[in-house]
């Protein structure tokens, strides 16, 4: 029978504690770049209030169709995108990701609009390849930071990945506040049973998207009261 032969007198840790160092560390590196992804966002966002001032000022010394102009706004609109961007970043580092039963898996992140504002009230679900809704797995609404949680827990594979008869391809819709389909995933989401998966969804112009499944929209939209 092997025996431990070191004679420092140290143990060796077992996996439980290994698997705690590294949690432990990993969370310290995820805090540091969220400080950094923060700072950076603070930097672009005084730079789009600075760019916006200075496109004001031309405007009114040149007018609108004055090249000079029309850099400057161009050049505000872009550092506002990047602030956008390093902001749902930021959101991304500080969004632990939540534990996942034994054999169960699940998806979670935000919904943004094209401006990268946060849509609360909004409606994820899941379709498959015929985008028929996949009632199994539920649905979810945003909060007020754009964030879902979509869970499943049950028939799932120990393997790693969930087998394809029980789950197959999975789509991720999003009906916006009038039950309007405000995004549609052109790639199937693949479930890995054991981790959650987070992911940023950012919705097109809703009125051109149609409407969703009947199934969903009976849960979507609120019933309105009959008119007297």
């Amino acid at each position: 029978m092997a025996t431990d032969s070191r004679t420092d007198g140290t143990t060796r840790p077992d996996a439980s504690e290994l698997r705690s160092s590294l949690t432990e560390a990993l969370g310290q590196v995820d805090t540091a770049a969220a400080g950094r992804v923060q700072l950076l966002q603070r930097v672009y966002q005084a730079r789009a209030s600075l760019l916006s001032r200075t496109a004001d000022e031309l405007k009114a010394r040149h007018g609108a169709k004055d090249s000079g102009v029309q850099r400057a706004e161009a050049a505000t609109t872009a550092a506002r995108t990047a602030s956008s961007q390093l902001t749902s970043l930021h959101l991304r580092f500080t969004t632990p990701d939540p534990e996942v039963a034994p054999g169960g898996w699940l998806l979670h992140g935000r919904v943004f609009n094209e401006s990268r504002k946060p849509m609360a009230g909004f409606t994820v679900f899941f379709v498959d390849a015929a985008k028929a809704y996949r009632q199994a797995y539920g649905y979810a609404s945003t909060d007020e930071t754009g964030y879902f949680l979509l869970r499943h827990d049950d028939r799932a594979s120990d393997k790693g990945t969930a087998a394809d008869e029980d789950v197959g391809d999975l789509f991720v819709e999003v009906t916006d506040l009038k039950g309007r389909l405000a995004y549609l995933s052109d790639t199937p989401f693949r479930p890995v049973v054991g981790a959650a998966v987070y992911q940023d969804i950012v919705t097109e112009s809703a009125s051109t998207r149609g409407e969703p499944p009947a199934e969903v929209r009976k849960v979507s939209v609120p019933k309105r009261k009959p008119k007297r």
